[in-house]
C-alpha cells in the first residue's frame, strides 16, 4: 500500500484539475469555435472522407499505447536509479536528475500529462475534420471517442498507487 504523503496528494490533485481543463474545458473550446464559424456547404469530397476514416481509426487505437508508455516510464527510471554497471553518460544523467528532485510523484504527473495528450488528440482531431469539412456530425464522432479515453485515463487514487507500486519496485519490470 502507497503511503499518501503531502507531495502525492498535491501531484494527484494537479492531475485531477489537469485532466477536467485537458478532458472537460478544451473540447468546450473547441466546439465555441465550431459555432463561431458557420460554412456554407459542406465539402463532400472524397479526400475528406478519407481523412475522416484515418483519423477515426488513429484515435480509436491511438491510447493503446499507453502501456506501452507505462513500460518505459518505469523502466527507464528504474535505469535511472540503478547504481551498477552505469555508464559515464548514465551517471550524469543520474546527476541531472537528481537536481531537477525527480521522484515517483512527479513522474506519475508527468506520466498522465503524457496520457493525457494522447486521448486530447481524438478531440483535435474531430475539430480538424469540422475545419476541413464543416461537419459537425463528423466532428462529434471524434467526441464520443474522446470521452471514452477520458473515462478510461482519468486519475484516480487505484490508478495512482497502481502506477507508484511499479515504480516504486526494485526490479525492473
Amino acid at each position: 500500500m502507497i503511503e499518501w504523503t503531502d507531495e502525492l496528494k498535491k501531484q494527484f490533485s494537479r492531475s485531477i484539475y489537469f485532466a477536467f481543463v485537458m478532458f472537460v474545458g478544451a473540447p468546450l473550446i473547441y466546439l465555441f469555435m465550431t459555432t463561431e464559424t458557420i460554412f456554407q456547404e459542406f465539402s463532400t469530397s472524397g479526400q475528406n472522407d478519407i481523412m475522416f476514416y484515418i483519423l477515426l481509426i488513429i484515435a480509436l487505437f491511438y491510447p493503446l499505447v499507453i502501456p506501452i508508455l507505462e513500460k518505459a516510464f518505469v523502466t527507464a527510471h528504474h535505469k535511472r536509479n540503478d547504481v551498477k554497471n552505469k555508464s559515464k553518460w548514465a551517471m550524469k544523467l543520474q546527476s541531472h536528475s537528481n537536481k531537477r528532485n525527480s521522484t515517483p510523484e512527479k513522474l506519475y504527473f508527468t506520466f498522465f500529462v503524457v496520457k493525457s495528450a494522447l486521448v486530447e488528440a481524438s478531440f483535435i482531431f474531430g475539430l480538424l475534420i469540422y475545419i476541413v469539412s464543416g461537419d459537425m456530425t463528423r466532428m462529434l464522432y471524434f467526441y464520443v471517442v474522446g470521452i471514452a479515453w477520458s473515462l478510461v485515463v482519468f486519475p484516480t487514487k487505484s490508478r495512482c498507487e497502481k502506477f507508484l507500486e511499479k515504480v516504486s519496485a526494485n526490479a525492473i519490470v
